[in-house]
């Protein structure tokens, strides 16, 4: 069992990394990455206890771009090197400018939060979403985190929000600086026509893009059977993951399974190119 995407509390998940790798152990997986938004802290804890575990590990990490779901995923990064924590510093930055626009966009609607009410989510200073939504649910101004999202957080209003972001092109120069592979995260996600989803995947391959999340917890049967037809016409790698956050912020997504087990996929395309990562 492959699952690579997964997201680690030193983002935006719900589990350290420790913790993570133990229930990817338990679950049944065998090869396991973890992807977190724009940080590369949790992949040391992460690599050395998939080793313990006897689970192949491949480093990655999620750069969100400019655009609705536009996310780049990177496989198989250099972690450890100056020029990918350069990056990743400087996205931690951004995302502080972005954690302080959310700030004011939910104080405009009588939510009013302090840095102290959300650090404690984000205690690598990984501002995202479902850290504003937990904190809200702390504060009593809604009961779930798909009430936040719903009502708050990925709103058309909300979507109007100028934050500072990478484009997808950037994101993708980041990756091969760290010397990972680029893949195009989850893109049915991105609610695009076809032709719309096509030209875009033929712009990317031509700036660096190597791979398509075909298989992915919130896409569909026909999902999938496009976006592997994308990815065999363009000579893409085939990628799959669950996007696990934890059950306290994706209550619906398991580890490994995805949701209502449409990850239980195999795949030769998938495993020959798996080997293609150089872990």
């Amino acid at each position: 069992m492959m699952d690579l995407h997964c997201h680690t509390a030193a983002s935006d998940g719900q589990y350290s990394p420790v913790q993570l790798i133990k229930l990817a152990k338990k679950t049944g997986i065998t090869v396991l990455a973890i992807t977190d938004h724009d940080t590369v802290d949790s992949l040391w804890q992460g690599e050395l206890s998939a080793k313990e575990s006897c689970i192949r590990f491949i480093p990655g990490i999620e750069i969100n771009a400019q655009g609705k779901n536009v996310h780049i995923l990177g496989y198989n990064i250099n972690y450890k090197s100056s020029a990918t924590q350069d990056i990743c510093a400087a996205n931690k930055q951004m995302r502080r400018k972005r954690a302080k626009m959310i700030f004011d966009y939910l104080a405009d609607k009588n939510i009013y939060l302090t840095w102290a009410d959300i650090e404690k989510y984000a205690p690598g200073g990984i501002f995202a979403r479902p850290h504003f939504a937990r904190a809200m649910i702390e504060q009593g101004y809604i009961s779930t985190v798909s009430e936040a999202f719903e009502r708050y957080l990925d709103t058309e209003e909300f979507r109007k929000i100028k934050r500072p972001r990478p484009t997808a092109e950037e994101a993708i120069k980041m990756i091969e600086t760290m010397s990972g592979i680029p893949v195009l995260a989850h893109p049915a996600l991105q609610k695009k026509s076809n032709k719309e989803i096509e030209a875009l995947i033929v712009h990317l391959k031509n700036t660096g893009l190597a791979g398509i999340e075909c298989y992915h917890s919130e896409h569909s049967k026909n999902d999938i059977e496009k976006y592997l037809a994308f990815a065999h016409k363009y000579d893409l790698l085939i990628t799959g993951g669950s996007d696990f956050h934890g059950e306290k912020i994706k209550p619906s997504i398991k580890l490994g399974t995805g949701i209502n087990n449409n990850l239980n996929f195999h795949d030769e395309k998938l495993i020959e190119n798996l080997q293609k990562f150089k872990s």
